[in-house]
C-alpha cells in the first residue's frame, strides 16, 4: 500500500482525495479481523475510488485488464451481479450475511488491480487467480 500512497500524493488535481480516502478505507480493512466490517470497508473503499456506486466503472476497468469473451463469461468470471446484490444486505440492512475471508481476499485483489488502473500503475494482477479460476469459482464466494 506504501507504493500507493506515494503515488497519490505525487498526483495533483481532481481525483487526488477520492484516492487517498479510497486508500484509507482499504488500509482499514486489511487491519480489521471482522470480515462482515472488512467487506464493508473494501467495497466502500471501491465505491469511493470509483467515484459512484455504479459498477459499471469497475466493469470498464476489468475489461481492460482482463480478456472475457462476452457478458456471460465477464459475469461467471467476475461475480460482479452477485456481489453487486449482496452489498446492500451488508451496507442497508446490516443483515448478518456471513462473509468468508475468501471473499474479503477477492475485493482486496479487485481493489489492488482497480487502484493501479486508476493510478496509472502496472495492474499487479492480483484478481488474476479468480478470474481464471484458479482459485476455483468465484461464485463459491458469494452467497
Amino acid at each position: 500500500m506504501a507504493l500507493y500512497a506515494r503515488a497519490i500524493q505525487m498526483r495533483t488535481g481532481p481525483g487526488r482525495g477520492q484516492a487517498l480516502l479510497s486508500l484509507l478505507w482499504a488500509e482499514r480493512a486489511l487491519t480489521e479481523s471482522d470480515p462482515f466490517i472488512a467487506f464493508t470497508s473494501l467495497w466502500l473503499a471501491i465505491e469511493v475510488l470509483m467515484g459512484t456506486a455504479s459498477l459499471a466503472p469497475v466493469r470498464k476497468a476489468l475489461r481492460s485488464l482482463y480478456s472475457f469473451a462476452d457478458e456471460a463469461d465477464f459475469e461467471a468470471r467476475t461475480n460482479l451481479a452477485r456481489l453487486a446484490a449482496l452489498r446492500p444486505r451488508v451496507l442497508h440492512r446490516a443483515v448478518a450475511t456471513p462473509i468468508p475471508d475468501q471473499l474479503v481476499s477477492y475485493l482486496e485483489a479487485l481493489y489492488a488491480d482497480l487502484l493501479a488502473k486508476i493510478l496509472a500503475l502496472p495492474s499487479p494482477n492480483r484478481l488474476a487467480p479468480y478470474v481464471t479460476g484458479e482459485l476455483g469459482p468465484v461464485a463459491k464466494l458469494v452467497g
